[in-house]
């Protein structure tokens, strides 16, 4: 084998050096995740929202004899109808 042939085949050989490794910045958040104790009260939490809506829709859609016999007012029924979900 020649001398060149020879140098050819050692360089082919040899490792190369790898590419330089150029830290990223990366806009993940580092936060842990959520557990599933706060999915779970997040949920209940909706859900009670929920119910306080439909209860309240439906009071409102009460005839003015009903709301006399549980001793409510339209202005009562109006007041709590304004409320927000998250309001008790």
């Amino acid at each position: 084998m020649s001398q060149m042939s020879t140098q050819r085949c050692i360089a082919a050989a040899a490792p190369t050096t790898p590419p330089e490794i150029v830290p990223t910045v990366t806009t993940v958040d580092e936060r842990p995740p959520a557990s599933p104790g706060r999915l779970v009260a997040l949920l209940s939490c909706l859900s009670v929202w929920l119910e306080r809506y439909r209860q309240r829709r439906h009071l409102s859609s009460l005839s003015p004899h009903m709301l006399k016999d549980i001793g409510l007012s339209r202005a009562d029924v109006e007041f709590e109808y304004r409320k927000h979900p998250w309001q008790d």
